[in-house]
């Protein structure tokens, strides 16, 4: 146990924004609020929280998940996520993949000791 608290604290200190996968079908489930809690606290990092799968559950129970991050997440931004089974050749191309990059570019990184916008890290030349 010791081992993966490690490696998560050495993930979660290396990184700049933390991505939370939840599963739309239980998304309790596979969210930590003390996990959320220390990121944005102790280590003051963004978390951007991904309900994927977000396509087999009803889109009022997605809506009701997001006003439930939103109210006992603060500052998190949530993006409900799905991946069509066929046709994934164009998968930059579909909203969520859109939405989840906007999500991304939304927050903010550190750099020696200033926060400054994550978008710049994410224009890349084609």
């Amino acid at each position: 146990l010791e081992v993966w608290r490690q490696v998560w604290r050495t993930a979660f200190e290396r990184a700049d924004i933390v991505v939370m996968v939840l599963d739309a079908r239980i998304p309790l489930f596979h969210f930590s609020q003390a996990v959320f809690n220390h990121v944005k606290t102790k280590l003051e990092k963004e978390v951007v929280i991904v309900m994927n799968k977000a396509d087999i559950v009803p889109p009022a129970s997605v809506h009701l998940w997001h006003d439930f991050f939103v109210a006992h997440c603060p500052g998190v931004r949530f993006v409900p996520f799905c991946v069509p089974k066929s046709g994934s050749a164009h998968v930059a191309q579909l909203p969520c993949v859109v939405e989840l990059l906007d999500a991304l570019k939304a927050c903010s990184v550190t750099r020696a000791g200033k926060r400054l916008p994550a978008a710049p890290f994410f224009d890349l030349p084609r």
